[in-house]
């Protein structure tokens, strides 16, 4: 029984250190992919809407604010040149993708996901670490 509530005090003290400052809240509460969404609606045909794995930004106000433009409409115009042809946006189809995830990890190399209709897209947000629209179109097209 101390073990458990040793964990469950690790796991609490841990979680906390996740959390996100009133600022970053603000400015996460801020970002409108609204444009992106419609970019890719328009191009797509289909609704995807664009998220943010809030706990990965945490303690990284640079991220965030590079959230929209490194991420939500990078991932929009790849999307968009994968579908410029019919072969490409029924191979998108295929995945039925509804929900882009984006995630903050400067740690290692952007990678993109697509699993059971979620897109995850991992990149260093404030760094250097991130994709170019040509080359996550070219990654997205590898996956289908």
């Amino acid at each position: 029984m101390k073990l458990l509530t040793l964990f469950f005090a690790l796991a609490g003290f841990y979680c906390g250190a996740q959390n996100l400052t009133l600022k970053e809240k603000q400015a996460i509460a801020e970002l409108d992919f609204g444009w992106s969404e419609k970019r890719i609606f328009d191009n797509y045909g289909t609704a995807v809407k664009i998220e943010l794995n809030k706990s990965s930004f945490a303690g990284d106000m640079d991220a965030i604010l590079y959230a929209d433009s490194r991420g939500a409409q990078i991932a929009a115009n790849a999307i968009a040149r994968v579908c410029d042809n019919k072969l490409g946006k029924d191979a998108l189809r295929e995945k039925k993708v509804s929900t882009v995830i984006l995630v903050n990890d400067k740690a290692d190399a952007p990678k993109v996901k697509i699993d059971k209709g979620v897109m995850t897209l991992t990149i260093g947000f404030s760094g250097d670490n991130y994709f170019s629209e040509a080359d996550l179109r070219e990654a997205i097209e590898n996956l289908l």
